[in-house]
């Protein structure tokens, strides 16, 4: 029931659900999805794209790649945040559009 199009939608852990990453892409947004262990295959799949490409110091180079500092409620969080295009090699590729 939202108009969508040409937006980028955050989504939990949730939209995970291939009906739900689907229904994202079938009104043509992109979408960023919070990859969690209720999805092991994609799960393990992310981890191990990342841990290859964090072990190159040219793979990020300035893009894809963003570090916040939060202080809040007595604590400091620091959250690096890396974007990475769809692994050709991602497991159960064909589930996500």
């Amino acid at each position: 029931m939202l108009e969508i199009k040409g937006s980028l939608v955050t989504i939990d852990a949730m939209g995970c659900q291939v009906e739900i990453a689907e229904s994202i892409v079938d009104q043509q947004a992109d979408h960023v999805l919070a990859v969690k262990g209720n999805q092991p295959t994609l799960h393990d799949g992310v981890v191990s794209h990342f841990a290859v490409q964090l072990n190159d110091p040219n793979v990020f180079n300035g893009r894809g790649f963003h570090r916040t500092n939060e202080k809040a409620h007595g604590r400091e969080t620091e959250r690096d945040y890396f974007v990475s295009a769809v692994p050709d090699d991602l497991p159960d590729a064909s589930r996500w559009p």
